[in-house]
C-alpha cells in the first residue's frame, strides 16, 4: 500500500502543477506583510544594507540595546498582528489547498477559482475552528502543569530570580506535558483529511481521526515515519551540500523550493493513505 501511495502522490503532484498556487500565495503576501512590518520599525535596511549587523553577534547586541523601550513595545504589537494576519492568512491557503486535493481524491474537476470560493465557503471557518480546538488541546496540559508548579514552587524575591524560575517551570512544564502532546497528535492527525474528504463537523473531524488513530495505529506510525524519513533525507542532503558548495541566495533558494514541495508531496500522500484506508468513495 505504502509503495502505491507514494509513488501516487508523486505522480498526482506533478501531473497538477496548480497545487503549488495557494503556497505561493501564501508566502507572497506573507512576505509583503513582513516588509510591511519592517517597514514600519524602520527594521528594512537590515535585510539589505546591513550585512555586518546580521552576521555579527556583538554588533547586532550593541545595536538592540540602543532602541528605546518603546520600540520593544512596538515591536511586539507589529509582530503580534503578523502572526495574527499569517495564521488567518495561512488558514486561507490551507483552505485552497485541502480543498483542491479532496477534488481530486474524490475524482472532480479541479479548479483554482473553486478553491478560493467554493472552498472558503464550505471549509474555511471550519479549518480555522479545527485549528484552534487543536492547539487549546495542545497547550492546556502546559498551562496546567505549569500553574501546578507555580504553586508548588516558591517564587524567589528577586526580579531575575523570578524570570529564571519561570523559564526552568516552564521547560519542566513542556516535558511533563510532552506525552500528552504526543497523544493529541497521533489523535487528530487525520482530522483535516477527514474533514475535507468526508464534509464532517470539527468535532466528528477529531472524533473520525481519534477512531483512525485506534483502527489503524500501525499505518499512521509508518505514515509518520516515512514522511520523517523523507524530510530527514532531505535535511542530511542540504547540509552535505553546504559543507562542499559555499553558501549562496541560489543554494538558499533551492533549499526553500525543496521543503515546499516535499510538504505538499505530504500532504498528498497523507491524503492518500487516510483515503484508502478509510475507503472513501471517489
Amino acid at each position: 500500500m505504502y509503495q502505491k501511495n507514494f509513488k501516487g502522490s508523486w505522480k498526482l503532484l506533478f501531473q497538477n502543477l496548480e497545487l503549488f498556487v495557494p503556497d505561493a500565495v501564501f508566502y507572497i503576501v506573507n512576505l509583503i506583510f513582513l516588509v510591511f512590518v519592517l517597514n514600519q520599525l524602520g527594521l528594512v535596511g537590515l535585510l539589505t544594507s546591513s550585512n555586518d549587523l546580521l552576521q555579527s553577534k556583538e554588533a547586532l547586541t550593541q545595536f538592540l540595546s540602543s532602541l528605546d523601550p518603546v520600540f520593544f513595545i512596538k515591536s511586539i504589537f507589529y509582530f503580534l498582528i503578523f502572526f495574527i494576519l499569517a495564521f488567518l492568512t495561512g488558514t486561507g491557503t490551507d483552505t485552497a489547498k485541502f480543498y483542491m486535493i479532496r477534488q481530486l481524491f474524490l475524482k472532480k474537476k479541479l479548479s483554482f477559482s473553486d478553491a478560493f470560493s467554493q472552498g472558503a465557503r464550505g471549509f474555511y471557518f471550519k479549518l480555522l475552528g479545527l485549528k484552534i480546538v487543536k492547539f487549546i488541546a495542545f497547550i492546556i496540559p502546559v498551562v496546567l502543569i505549569y500553574s501546578l508548579l507555580w504553586y508548588i514552587v516558591p517564587a524567589p524575591e528577586s526580579f531575575l530570580g523570578t524570570l529564571f524560575s519561570k523559564a526552568i517551570l516552564l521547560n519542566i512544564a513542556l516535558s511533563l506535558s510532552l506525552p500528552f502532546v504526543i497523544f493529541f497528535t497521533l489523535s487528530f492527525y487525520f482530522s483535516e483529511q477527514a474533514l475535507f474528504l468526508q464534509k464532517l463537523s470539527i468535532k466528528d473531524s477529531l472524533k473520525k481521526s481519534y477512531n483512525f488513530m485506534k483502527n489503524n495505529f500501525l499505518p499512521l506510525i509508518f505514515t509518520i515515519l516515512i514522511l520523517f524519513a523523507v524530510n530527514l533525507l532531505i535535511s542530511l542532503f542540504f547540509n552535505v551540500v553546504t559543507k562542499i558548495f559555499t553558501p549562496s541566495i541560489i543554494i538558499s533558494i533551492f533549499n526553500f523550493i525543496t521543503i515546499a514541495v516535499i510538504a505538499l508531496w505530504g500532504n498528498l500522500f497523507t491524503f492518500s493513505v487516510y483515503s484508502e484506508l478509510e475507503k472513501v468513495k471517489r
